[in-house]
């Protein structure tokens, strides 16, 4: 998810969850778990990431127009369904 509102690295996203908790070896430990996993499904951009969103929940969300991309899917979802109340997908981030 956090892939999909920016175009960040491995490295960048690690940093930036375990900022401050670095003592703590469980939380680094489970987002190495959480980055592997993305990994495992080949997803290291963030439109391969918004494409994979998009594909997996078109089928559930309400008020999509039939010739949008999986893409486009994936930013409607994050727009509409992920803090809404935070208009740009970098604050999102």
């Amino acid at each position: 998810m956090l892939k999909a509102m920016a175009e960040v690295t491995d490295v960048q996203i690690y940093n930036r969850l375990v900022k401050g908790y670095f003592r703590n070896r469980q939380i680094g430990d489970q987002v190495e778990v959480m980055l592997c996993d993305g990994n495992k499904y080949q997803l290291f951009s963030q439109n391969q990431c918004l494409q994979y969103m998009g594909s997996r929940f078109r089928t559930v969300l309400e008020g999509l127009q039939e010739d949008m991309t999986d893409i486009e899917v994936g930013r409607f979802m994050i727009e509409r369904l992920i803090l809404v109340h935070v208009p740009d997908f970098k604050d999102k981030f």
